[in-house]
């Protein structure tokens, strides 16, 4: 399904995966992509990746991370937020660049897209060009003392340097709390 936001960015979030916090970005252990569900537990660091895409035009910008409990507005992930909150991985450094994994066609390689800290990529800023992509991946942690049985939780892209929407939605992770655990769509 493919969700239309008005205005915003010109920029596209195409597809996700959620992974494990087990490796470095080329080695992490592959959790859920969009065939299957998967279960996971609170408090536990995970990861998720997304590609960006910018069909026309050219934009320079960071990449942040978003969340929405129980169809709240989205609100900005970093070191100190509430139900979904930054946590430090042992497995990269932050604002590493990331690789090519889920996309094809022109990659921006010079990216800084790997995140731990504060929810957004860089700096410095992506430098986006027509039709270019970008993959950027955040680890994460679903926390105990800020949701409840039957919470559902969205993660969604924004374009960081105006906190405006992307322009399509093509693919969004879903949360939904369980008893001590989350299941993921």
């Amino acid at each position: 399904m493919t969700l239309m936001m008005g205005g915003g960015a010109p920029l596209d979030q195409i597809a996700f995966q959620l992974r494990a916090d087990d490796a470095d970005e080329a080695g992490s252990t592959i959790i859920f992509t969009n065939e299957n569900w998967h279960q996971a537990d609170l408090d536990t660091n995970l990861r998720v990746r997304f590609q960006v895409t910018l069909l026309s035009e050219t934009l320079s910008t960071n990449i942040a991370l978003r969340y929405s409990h129980n169809e709240a507005p989205f609100t900005r992930c970093d070191a100190s937020s509430s139900v979904i909150r930054m946590n430090n991985s042992t497995h990269f450094t932050a604002d590493t660049d990331t690789t090519q994994q889920l996309s094809s066609g022109t990659f921006i390689s010079s990216n800084q897209g790997m995140n731990d800290t504060d929810g957004e990529t860089g700096p410095p800023d992506t430098d986006f060009t027509d039709n270019s992509s970008v993959e950027v991946e955040f680890c994460f942690q679903v926390r105990s003392a800020d949701v409840s049985l039957g919470d559902n939780i969205r993660l969604r892209t924004y374009n960081s340097d105006d906190f405006f929407t992307m322009r399509v939605y093509v693919q969004t992770p879903r949360i939904y709390v369980g008893r001590k655990r989350i299941w993921i769509t």
